[in-house]
């Protein structure tokens, strides 16, 4: 069972100290947002799952298939959906992110989240960094991760499966190849695993 302190014992090697705090805060502060929040899946006693469990799923993604430790690429995928899903409790915001983060972070979230819907795709492909795509990657592995949980239903999981192979799988590629070399090997792990799970997932259907 992950919690707030398998967490951190998985970055305390690769922070400062001073970087390990402000993690901290920032991860304070996403499960303090996301607080009244729940996600469609159920856990294995038939509980419903905290909405902050995707949030810190997809930076243990970036972190035990990615290789990534930074700061920025933590906070960046911990607020990846504050803005944009916590707006009717007095939200997470850009600036707020801005803030206490810094614009290299609110950069990432703003491109991350659908705000608007139309044009969004284009919007992370034409003007997203190595970051964004590693925020976008550990959020969709993450997703593809939970459609076999209790409460999901056929319908939504094919419609995950159909919207990552014909939309996100592709944009992924695509901006990994704009990548600096570094980044890249990390990137491309998180990629293949969600194409491993989709197979996974077919596969029992």
């Amino acid at each position: 069972m992950e919690n707030k302190t398998t967490f951190f014992a998985r970055l305390a090697p690769h922070l400062s100290p001073e970087e390990l705090l402000d993690v901290k805060v920032f991860y304070a502060l996403a499960k303090f947002f996301h607080r009244h929040q729940f996600r469609k899946e159920c856990d294995s006693l038939g509980r419903p799952v905290r909405y902050f469990e995707h949030a810190r799923g997809a930076a243990l993604i970036a972190m035990d298939i990615g290789g990534f430790y930074g700061r920025d690429e933590m906070c960046s995928i911990l607020f990846h959906d504050g803005p944009e899903d916590t707006t009717e409790y007095d939200g997470l915001t850009l600036p707020m992110i801005k803030r206490v983060a810094g614009p290299r972070v609110a950069r990432t979230v703003e491109l991350v989240s659908k705000m608007p819907t139309e044009g969004y795709v284009e919007r992370m492909e034409e003007n997203g960094d190595w970051m964004v795509l590693l925020s976008k990657v550990s959020d969709r592995d993450h997703n593809i991760h939970t459609l076999g949980l209790d409460k999901v239903t056929p319908e939504f999981q094919a419609r995950q499966i159909k919207e990552t192979k014909e939309i996100y799988l592709p944009l992924f590629w695509r901006m990994l190849d704009r990548c600096p070399p570094a980044v890249q090997p990390g990137i491309r792990r998180i990629i293949k695993d969600i194409e491993a799970e989709i197979v996974c997932l077919e596969a029992k259907n």
